[in-house]
């Protein structure tokens, strides 16, 4: 793999002298970039036997998650070197750190700032992949994820690793194409509810474990997940929804399961920032089904003449088109607040005015009946 990555970078570099993109800076990036490369090469992270055997427990697929992230962190801590949101003792040990990385790599200053992006960026790729292995346990990871696992573990793992990703592909494939034939709206993940809830808490885990900041996130600041899934049960059981170990129920309980664990987020949010002296951000909710009907036109599958087909999109494309939706549904809550808050005065002036008319009327009443 270590050969395969340098033919790698040496096929870049000609790539880009032919177009006349090979500048010093970008000499000088590939170096740092071989520079990790060599560093890293005998960090291989070791997982244990069950780590890519699917589970029907989810309490246990989240603590492999856990392990991954944590060796994540641990394997990158060394190279990150950001000075920023540090004070006092921490600045001083991260000044003596980047001063010693300095001298080992024969590296200026300067350059570290580039072995950070790079470092953080690896970390992201490799904490995307422990998500889709989280989702391969689950039996809940769609055709597009495979895709980007396929293309991670290629750049990360082993070939071993690639090729049995490469069958799951294959498979998953000709499955989704055969559900999916003729669908109006695409089935992209065996459950829906179940895929929101994991995505929430790996984001939580991920917070709590923080790979890119190279420590775990204070006590005090951490989220509780495991609480959050004891609470969707309680609140289920009370509606007669039962979920087992997967924390998953029949799919005709879907839509109460993503409203009642929207709800426990809800709840938990604003406890947690109440705990922590935060002010509540006044924000709409994601607008989840007028999300899936705007991407659904935006990205129609040319197989079918009707535009409402939702054809492939990369995750890159999802995320991007995801905060752009949030972002306009934001401005547009913002826009209209001044209305919102004009029309409550309204309707509290005009109770106020019915509330003193009536007051009014008693007393001219009473003044009557002694003037009588």
């Amino acid at each position: 793999m270590k050969l395969e990555k340098k033919a790698a970078v040496f096929i870049e570099k000609i790539i880009k002298t032919l177009e006349g993109k090979y500048t010093p800076k970008y000499k000088h990036e590939c170096k740092i970039k071989l520079l990790l490369d060599e560093e890293l090469a005998p960090d291989k992270m070791e997982f244990p036997s069950n780590y890519y055997k699917k589970t029907d427990d989810l309490l246990e697929n989240a603590r492999l998650y856990e392990e991954a992230l944590e060796k994540i962190r641990e394997k990158y801590k060394p190279h990150l070197l950001d000075t920023r949101y540090l004070y006092n003792e921490e600045l001083i040990h991260m000044e003596i750190k980047r001063e010693s990385y300095c001298r080992r790599y024969n590296l200026l200053p300067e350059d570290l700032e580039q072995v950070t992006k790079d470092s953080k960026q690896r970390i992201a790729d490799e904490a995307r992949l422990a998500e889709i292995d989280f989702r391969i346990r689950d039996d809940n990871c769609a055709v597009y994820e495979l895709e980007e696992a396929v293309k991670l573990e290629g750049k990360y793992g082993s070939k071993e690793r690639v090729a049995e990703l490469e069958k799951m592909l294959e498979k998953a494939r000709a499955k989704s194409e055969e559900i999916n034939r003729g669908r109006i709206i695409k089935i992209t993940h065996r459950d829906d509810a179940k895929w929101k809830i994991t995505l929430e808490i790996m984001s939580n885990i991920k917070y709590n474990l923080n790979p890119h900041g190279g420590k775990e996130t204070e006590a005090k600041d951490q989220i509780d997940w495991v609480k959050k899934l004891d609470l969707l049960k309680e609140r289920l059981k009370v509606k007669g929804i039962y979920l087992n170990q997967r924390y998953e129920a029949e799919q005709k309980h879907e839509a109460v399961i993503e409203q009642t664990w929207e709800e426990v987020n809800k709840e938990m949010k604003i406890a947690r920032n109440k705990k922590l002296g935060f002010k509540e951000a006044d924000l709409p909710p994601f607008d989840w089904d007028k999300f899936k009907e705007e991407l659904s036109h935006r990205h129609a599958d040319r197989n079918f003449s009707s535009v409402s087909v939702l054809g492939k999109i990369s995750q890159e494309q999802y995320d991007k088109a995801r905060k752009a939706f949030y972002e306009r549904q934001v401005a547009e809550y913002e826009k209209n607040k001044d209305f919102r808050n004009l029309e409550e005065y309204t309707n509290v002036a005009k109770a106020g005015v019915v509330r003193s008319k009536t007051t009014d009327k008693s007393r001219d009443t009473t003044h009557e009946g002694i003037r009588r």
